[in-house]
């Protein structure tokens, strides 16, 4: 197991937060918001265990003749949300993600703190892609 990742266990399970491995450096932690019933969040450590990747994939899968709404929908909410981005992915499903860089001294507190920022701001900016998809 990376030892970034290894470190991030270690703070999971002080805190009695579940967790899936997914392999060697990244894992899986699914959390129920709100405004989205279940958020799936991936998250990946850097080989060099000095950066991590958060990914929430395939939040919605969007029909080919509502990208281009969504495509404004995604510019409004990554100029409103500076930790997340979002972006359709090249099936069309819209995803976000956030990177981090970070060190042994802090790196499970600010996974943490990621990890919490890309689950709210995921949950506050669904409605607005529900809108963009059925108005």
């Amino acid at each position: 197991m990376n030892a970034a990742m290894e470190q991030f266990v270690k703070f999971l399970q002080e805190k009695s937060i579940k967790y899936t491995e997914v392999n060697e450096k990244s894992m899986k932690i699914t959390y129920g918001g709100k405004n989205v019933n279940s958020v799936s969040v991936i998250i990946v450590f850097g080989d060099d265990c000095q950066d991590v990747q958060l990914a929430v994939l395939s939040i919605v899968a969007v029909p080919e003749e509502k990208r281009p709404e969504v495509y404004r929908v995604c510019s409004e909410n990554n100029m409103h949300y500076r930790w997340v981005k979002f972006y359709l992915d090249s099936d069309g499903d819209l995803t976000a993600d956030a990177d981090a860089i970070i060190r042994p001294s802090d790196g499970p507190e600010i996974c943490f703190e990621m990890l919490l920022h890309i689950i709210s701001i995921v949950d506050k900016a669904y409605p607005s892609f529900m809108k963009a998809m059925w108005a």
